[in-house]
């Protein structure tokens, strides 16, 4: 679920590269990699690239309250861990690369993964 209170529309993301941040408010690596996302949200084209930035907080008052006082532009979304099905999450950061053929690929926490993301655009 969105924010906002809507629902993401995962068939809307067919055929684009997608990357999936799963993240905490309270984990220190994934507020230090926030402006590098923001920095691909707003450089990498919209109609073929998606960042979908999921947070595991337990209550999502707490993700508005922080989306607002870090003045994100990239969509956020909230769900329980137990509820994402498809994804192994161990441990946060945790994130997934999925390319325009929907081949998923979990990436490495501290590796540069935004050449992979740059590369699978081109594909």
């Amino acid at each position: 679920e969105a924010l906002d209170g809507s629902q993401l529309a995962l068939d809307s993301l067919k055929g684009k590269v997608i990357l999936f941040d799963f993240w905490t408010t309270w984990c220190r690596p994934c507020k230090a990699e926030m402006p590098f996302l923001e920095r691909l949200y707003r450089e990498l084209p919209k109609e073929h690239f998606a960042l979908v930035a999921v947070s595991c907080d337990e209550k999502l008052e707490t993700v508005q309250r922080f989306q607002k006082s870090r003045r994100l532009t990239y969509p956020l979304y909230h769900a329980k861990v137990k509820d994402l099905k498809g994804f192994e999450i161990n441990g946060y950061p945790t994130k997934y690369l999925v390319g325009k053929d929907g081949r998923m690929e979990k990436l490495q926490f501290g590796k540069d993964y935004e050449e992979k993301i740059r590369r699978a655009l081109l594909q």
